[in-house]
């Protein structure tokens, strides 16, 4: 537990805020499915 929280938790802050402009939506598993359904539904297919 001890790795995890000084090393893996601050890398992950860093990394999520460094990408922070390219993500596009954060939730939980059926937030993101709904989102990922809407957005489906609002973007011709290609």
């Amino acid at each position: 537990e001890g790795l995890l929280n000084e090393y893996y938790d601050p890398m992950y802050a860093y990394q999520r805020a460094a990408k922070a402009e390219r993500i596009e939506f954060a939730g939980d598993a059926v937030e993101v499915s709904e989102y990922l359904n809407a957005r489906v539904l609002r973007e011709p297919h290609k």
